[in-house]
């Protein structure tokens, strides 16, 4: 199958993006200093596990983010995966991955019930997009990081080995 490349967010674009521009007014946003993920020290802006992500090196542009679709009202999960030209739906099942991104390039597995498929997906500027698919209720979680930060994440640490 002929797979065209998926047309996602400039990393301009990306960067722009801030929590509070698609949850309802008044939503309580929880704002963290340090972080600590995928190997890099975070500002987060988040709701429980749904956050978006600044390096503290970099604080001025979101970078990286996690989406648990069960935090979210509908409207606002499909205002974010809209946004990102995502056509994700709570409870897709891993073929239907596969067959909108591919095979995943790491499959991650952090609990018995569920299993973390990572894929590298756009054309010129790519993301690294992890969904996590639990065996009974299907995609139940959405991670995404700018494929350059996450290049440079591994060679700062493979430094400090």
């Amino acid at each position: 199958m002929d797979r065209q490349p998926l047309d996602l967010l400039t990393y301009r674009e990306f960067g722009r993006m801030r929590l509070g521009q698609f949850v309802p007014p008044g939503t309580k946003i929880v704002e963290q200093s340090y972080f600590e993920w995928m190997g890099g020290l975070w500002l987060s802006e988040g709701i429980g596990f749904t956050w978006f992500g600044r390096l503290m090196t970099q604080p001025d542009q979101t970078a990286g983010l996690q989406v648990f679709f069960e935090e979210l009202d509908e409207t606002t999960l499909s205002r974010i995966l809209r946004f990102l030209r995502l056509p994700l739906q709570p409870g897709m099942n891993v073929e239907s991955l596969r067959n909108l991104f591919g095979w995943p390039t790491i499959t991650d597995v952090f609990a018995s019930d569920r299993k973390t498929y990572n894929f590298r997906v756009g054309g010129g500027e790519q993301y690294r997009i992890g969904c996590t698919v639990q065996d009974d209720d299907g995609l139940i979680l959405l991670s995404v990081i700018r494929s350059d930060i996450r290049r440079k994440l591994a060679v700062e640490s493979e430094k400090e080995r």
